[in-house]
């Protein structure tokens, strides 16, 4: 491999290391020279030497003089290119340039100040090869430790073994032997004997590993002629950082190799291409197209390219007001973008806590010159329990419920297919929402009766922020509905058969709700103290109203706490079986208000201040003409289980 193609693979891999690669197809080609010719102007992928010779951009700082005033490699360029440095596997040269780190004292000049032999360890270093590349060395028993032997004796840079060229004069460094066990990474092809060659070598019609064996008809099928080569128009531009020119009768989402331009080919006047940014990169212009015009030079002169850019900002839960300060003919121009798309170096985005939120200061986040942000989103956590509005005064014997008295309750509904192929929601249970993306119910809302097996999430959905309890009828724009992606339960629930203790759920939401004062957390009691025996908790639900299995609207019950022994005196032996260890009972020693069917999963809430608590949630019910009692599952008794599985 000559000193050149060495210098075109390493900036190729510098162009790496400093820019992210997403796809196999980001190296395509290798960096070729352009001819060097002299003119007033130099096109924005060239660089102007002082005598006005135009180069490749990319053969500044390589270790050798391409302008003939040598001014592309000078200490003052190399040692502040912007954006270039060298791999930890080159060598660096004293005035800043790169280039093999296998030519360090091996007797031959590669930097312009011969610094890489000017080391004091070569003074002992034993070297007698011209080069380390494919020039014959006279056969000897002993070769560098960066060198390979060949079997006849031949020493060859060990990073040309398995490349796909025969290297050794005797074929030794491309065999199945050698090359079987080599990795070859992603963005390469390997040959079927072993080595790698670049993956867009693959069936471009050049044999490019030693076999032939990428441009098999098996691997390529029938391919048409190659066709002759353009020898007047535009030459492809090379690789741009995070970017790559497609030919233009390509789709730009195409990343065939055939569709990847290769640099410097030849393109007749008319021909297009179009730039495509990989991920992290958006096109820094306002057209991705270039085209060959009659001049023999592309239209428009300053060609498109790709600029880094920080990823979008979206959060359910946050404000975000995103602009961009812009210089235009001399003045500053500031203008706000789409915070949900990619955005450029030097855009402000302004973050705050919305209402419902606790409230911290605002966050300013920059997106900097590296496609970073220069901090992370804020966390804003939600208000739970609060309520803006009284009762409205307007269940047997429940009273109305007005929307905002208990926002956090919901709807568990199932999904029934019905003969006709329509589909029925039919309401099952009540719950309480406990975070943006959790529903605090009963396990057993989940167990289908009839079937005797748990009902599938994907067969449930949930209603938030909702008056009337038929699904389909809307609140205005006060009802949220989602799909479930999962029901939670306690290992230990076992239902009838364990007495219907552990019975608590958590359903987690398809996407987080969007806070208002309709949808809303309550919060979560884990004291066990926090409220007396004479506490009165009210339950929200659409159970039965005494005339009716359930009600269309939503009702609340006033429940008193009951003592646990007078609730005991109140039951029968069999009925004291189900009042379990993480149990409570509410309710009256009279006839009076009560939870019925369809209240199940609905939460019991008591108020400390301002401030909503979930304390119980509604199990089972005993209902007796003279009195009636309800079991509730104790929230602080299974205050880790909840917190543990909560979303």
């Amino acid at each position: 491999m000559m000193k050149s193609s060495f210098m075109q693979l390493l900036l190729a891999i510098v162009c790496l290391e400093n820019f992210q690669l997403i796809s196999t197809t980001s190296i395509t080609h290798l960096v070729t020279q352009q001819d060097r010719f002299k003119r007033a102007t130099c096109n924005s992928s060239e660089f102007k030497c002082k005598n006005n010779q135009c180069i490749s951009k990319h053969l500044q700082c390589d270790g050798r003089a391409d302008c003939n005033d040598k001014s592309d490699e000078t200490a003052a360029l190399c040692s502040n290119l912007v954006g270039f440095r060298c791999p930890g596997y080159a060598f660096q040269c004293a005035y800043g340039a790169c280039v093999d780190g296998h030519a360090k004292c091996n007797k031959v000049q590669d930097c312009v100040d011969n610094s890489d032999e000017t080391l004091d360890e070569c003074n002992n270093a034993d070297v007698t090869t011209k080069s380390p590349t494919t020039s014959a060395r006279p056969p000897s028993s002993y070769c560098l430790s960066n060198q390979f032997k060949c079997n006849s004796g031949q020493c060859i840079a060990k990073y040309l073994l398995c490349d796909g060229k025969l290297d050794c004069n005797d074929g030794s460094d491309e065999t199945s032997a050698i090359c079987k066990d080599i990795p070859c990474g992603n963005v390469f092809y390997r040959c079927s004997y072993g080595a790698c060659v670049r993956s867009d070598a693959k069936c471009d019609g050049i044999k490019d590993c030693k076999d032939g064996s990428d441009e098999t008809p098996g691997l390529c099928g029938n391919r048409q002629p190659p066709i002759s080569p353009v020898k007047d128009g535009c030459k492809v531009p090379p690789p741009l950082p995070g970017g790559q020119f497609i030919s233009g009768d390509c789709a730009l989402s195409d990343t065939s190799p055939s569709c990847i331009a290769q640099t410097d080919a030849m393109l007749p006047v008319g021909a297009e291409l179009s730039l495509r940014c990989i991920e992290g990169y958006s096109l820094n212009g306002i057209t991705n197209v270039i085209s060959c015009g009659a001049s023999r030079r592309w239209n428009p002169a300053v060609l498109p390219s790709c600029k880094r850019t920080c990823k979008p900002l979206v959060s359910p839960n946050l404000l975000i007001e995103c602009t961009l300060t812009e210089v235009i003919n001399g003045r500053r121009s500031t203008k706000n973008v789409p915070c949900d798309e990619p955005m450029f170096e030097g855009t402000k985005a302004v973050v705050k806590c919305p209402s419902y939120f606790k409230q911290r200061e605002d966050s300013v986040l920059i997106c900097l010159k590296s496609g970073q942000w220069d901090g992370e989103l804020i966390e804003c956590t939600p208000l739970c329990g609060y309520r803006d509005q009284s009762l409205t005064p307007t269940i047997i014997n429940g009273k109305n419920a007005s929307q905002v008295d208990y926002p956090w309750h919901v709807g568990i509904y199932w999904i029934e297919p019905q003969p006709d192929g329509s589909l029925k929601y039919e309401y099952k249970c009540g719950g309480s929402l406990i975070s943006p993306s959790s529903v605090l119910t009963a396990a057993h809302c989940g167990f289908n009766d009839q079937l005797s097996e748990w009902t599938p999430a994907a067969d449930m959905v949930i209603a938030l922020g909702k008056q009337k309890l038929t699904w389909e009828k809307n609140d205005e724009d006060r009802t949220q509905r989602f799909s479930v992606l999962e029901f939670l339960k306690p290992s230990e629930y076992a239902g009838r058969d364990g007495l219907y203790s552990w019975d608590v759920a958590i359903i987690v939401l398809s996407n987080p709700v969007k806070l208002t004062l309709y949808v809303f957390p309550v919060c979560l009691n884990f004291l066990p103290n926090r409220f007396g025996n004479s506490a009165v908790g009210k339950v929200p639900g659409w159970g039965s109203t005494g005339t009716a299995d359930t009600s269309e609207n939503l009702l609340y019950a006033e429940i008193p706490h009951m003592n646990t022994n007078q609730c005991r005196s109140m039951l029968s032996n069999e009925e004291k079986r189900f009042l379990t260890f993480d149990k409570f009972c509410g309710g009256y020693s009279r006839p009076g208000p009560q939870t019925r069917k369809g209240d199940s999963g609905g939460g019991l809430i008591y108020k400390d201040g301002r401030t909503n608590f979930v304390v119980g949630i509604v199990s089972t019910t005993v209902s007796k003409p003279n009195f009636w009692v309800s079991f509730y599952t104790n929230v602080s008794y299974h205050s880790d289980w909840i917190q543990a599985n909560m979303k």
